[in-house]
């Protein structure tokens, strides 16, 4: 997405703003992952 209306600095905090949104959902992810993995590898408690 370049944003053709905006000057260079609004696009900058524009992508750092949906990057940050990316990274929540990543790090949600991955702590799905490491919870399927304690209770189905590891045999751990709910």
């Amino acid at each position: 997405w370049e944003g053709d209306a905006f000057e260079e600095h609004e696009l900058s905090i524009t992508r750092e703003w949906l990057r940050s949104k990316a990274n929540s959902i990543e790090g949600g992810t991955s702590e799905v992952q490491l919870n399927i993995i304690a209770k189905r590898v590891l045999g751990l408690p709910e």
